[in-house]
C-alpha cells in the first residue's frame, strides 16, 4: 500500500503499528526508563504571586531569548493599564545581561512584572525526556506548568515564536472552567489531512494511535490552564512517566504536543483560531484583521535571511515590529 493511500483512519493506525523506524526503543526498555523515575519537582521559591495578575509563562533558553524578547513586548504593547500583568519565563541559561534586558522591557509597564524560573533547579532528578535533533529539551517546561503555578487557577502559556496583536486578557477570560485547558484545534492537521482523507502526514505520527478523535487534535503553542482540573485529570508522577514512556518509545514526535493531546483527548476549550493564526499566511495577502496573535510554529521563522519571506505579510511585519526590540536587534546584529 503506498504512503498515504489509505480509506480510514485505522488502516492508517495498521500501517504505522507494522512499521520499524518509528520505533525508537522497544516497549520494556521505554517502560523501565519511565519507571526508574524517582524525583520530584521543586517549587520554585522566588516566585512571586499577585493576587489579580493574569499569569502569562514563556519558556525559553538563552539561545532563543531573543525571540522571547520580541513575543513579550508585543504582549506588553497590547496590554491593559487597568489590569496586572505576571510574566513568568521558564529559563535555561539566561545570563544576569539578558534578564536585564527583559526586565528593562517590563518596567516600563507599571502594571506588569516579570519573574525568571530556572527549570535546571526544578528537577531533584535527571527526566529522561528525548527530542527530536535539534529540538531543546525546554519545549517539555509547559507541561508543568499546573503544578508549579498552582496559586493561580488560571495560566496563559505562548510559544516564543509569537507575535501578540491584541490584548491577552481578552484570552485569559475566556471560560474554560468545564476543561483542563483551552486550545486550538491544529488547522493543518486537521483540515488538510483529515477532512480531506489525506493521512500521508499521519502515517509520520505514532501520536494518533492513543487519540480516541484524530480530528481534535490541538496545537499547544498557544493555550489557557484551568490548573486545577488539570491537576485532577493526571498526577503529576504519572505525567512525567508517560512523557518519559512515550518520548522514548517512539521517533517522529512533536513531543510535548503529542504528551498532552493524549492525555487531554478531547477534554479542551476550542479557543478562537484568530488566537492562534497559523503561518505561513499566504503570499502577498494582507493579514485578516482579526487575526489576534501570530504563530510562527513551522521550521521557517520570519527572523531567518531568506529573500522568499519578504513576500509574507506576516514575516515583514515580524521584521519590522521585532528591530524596534533592543535584545532582538543586539542579537542580530552580532550574527
Amino acid at each position: 500500500m503506498p504512503v498515504g493511500y489509505f480509506d480510514s483512519i485505522e488502516s492508517c493506525k495498521n500501517a504505522i503499528r507494522e512499521r520499524y523506524d518509528i520505533i525508537a526503543n522497544d516497549e520494556d526498555t521505554a517502560q523501565k526508563l519511565a519507571d526508574n523515575w524517582n524525583g520530584i519537582l521543586n517549587k520554585p521559591q522566588e516566585l512571586q504571586f499577585i493576587e489579580g495578575a493574569i499569569p502569562v509563562v514563556l519558556c525559553s533558553n538563552d539561545n532563543w531569548a531573543q525571540f522571547l524578547a520580541v513575543s513579550l513586548q508585543s504582549l506588553l504593547d497590547n496590554s491593559n493599564p487597568k489590569r496586572t500583568y505576571h510574566f513568568i519565563v521558564f529559563e535555561r541559561g539566561f545570563s544576569q545581561q539578558v534578564k536585564e534586558y527583559l526586565s528593562n522591557q517590563v518596567v516600563k509597564f507599571k502594571h506588569c512584572k516579570i519573574d525568571f524560573i530556572n527549570m535546571a533547579k526544578i528537577y531533584t532528578e535527571e527526566i529522561k525526556l528525548t527530542s527530536p535533533i535539534n529540538w531543546s529539551i525546554d519545549i517539555f517546561s509547559r507541561l508543568f506548568i499546573p503544578w508549579l503555578l498552582d496559586k493561580y487557577p488560571k495560566v496563559v502559556y505562548l510559544d516564543i515564536d509569537t507575535l501578540v496583536k491584541n490584548d491577552i486578557v481578552k484570552l485569559y477570560d475566556e471560560n474554560i472552567n468545564d476543561f483542563c485547558i483551552g486550545a486550538s484545534r491544529d488547522i493543518d492537521i486537521i483540515r488538510e489531512r483529515i477532512e480531506f482523507n489525506i493521512y500521508d502526514y499521519l502515517f509520520n505520527r505514532p501520536v494518533i494511535l492513543f487519540l480516541d478523535n484524530s480530528s481534535s487534535y490541538f496545537n499547544t503553542g498557544v493555550m489557557i490552564f484551568n490548573t486545577d482540573k488539570f491537576r485532577k485529570k493526571i498526577n503529576m508522577e504519572d505525567l512525567i512517566k508517560f512523557s518519559i514512556y512515550f518520548t522514548n518509545r517512539y521517533n517522529k514526535l512533536l513531543p510535548d504536543q503529542d504528551i498532552l493531546n493524549i492525555i487531554i483527548q478531547n477534554d479542551y476549550f476550542k479557543i478562537p483560531n484568530e488566537w492562534n493564526h497559523g503561518w505561513p499566511s499566504p503570499k502577498f495577502k494582507p493579514l485578516d484583521p482579526n487575526v489576534k496573535l501570530i504563530h510562527f510554529f513551522t521550521m521557517t521563522k520570519p527572523w531567518q535571511n531568506d529573500k522568499i519571506l519578504n513576500y509574507y505579510p506576516a514575516a515583514i511585519e515580524y521584521k519590522n515590529y521585532a528591530k524596534n526590540v533592543p535584545l532582538y536587534a543586539k542579537r542580530m546584529l552580532e550574527k
